[in-house]
């Protein structure tokens, strides 16, 4: 049971990491690729799924800006979600390397 929430948790951890690197990196992309402009031109129904693309990443945009919301911890003081989100990250895959070192001993 333990291993599946571990194994759960880097799913999140790694779905939180794609958001965050295609939310910067889009501007990148685009330039990277000038031949989805082409595209636009050969798919009419594309314009429309691009606005409902926009409007689903101006949505995570302002979900984004939560992970700067913050509490204060009695030990570790200011504890913002993306610091929680790191940590508990990692935490799982070190839980998993103490269940692997526990199954080979």
């Amino acid at each position: 049971m333990e291993t599946i929430v571990a194994a759960a948790l880097i799913a999140v951890g790694i779905v939180v990491a794609a958001l965050v690197y295609a939310r910067t990196h889009r501007a990148h992309s685009a330039a990277a690729h000038p031949q989805t402009v082409a595209t636009v031109t050969l798919d009419p129904g594309l314009p429309e799924r691009t606005n409902g693309l926009t409007r689903r990443e101006d949505a995570l945009a302002v979900r984004e800006s939560d992970l700067e919301r913050y509490g204060e911890h009695s030990e570790s003081g200011r504890y913002t979600l993306a610091t929680w989100l790191a940590v508990y990250t990692e935490h799982p895959r070190t839980h998993a390397a103490q269940l692997l070192e526990a199954v080979n001993a």
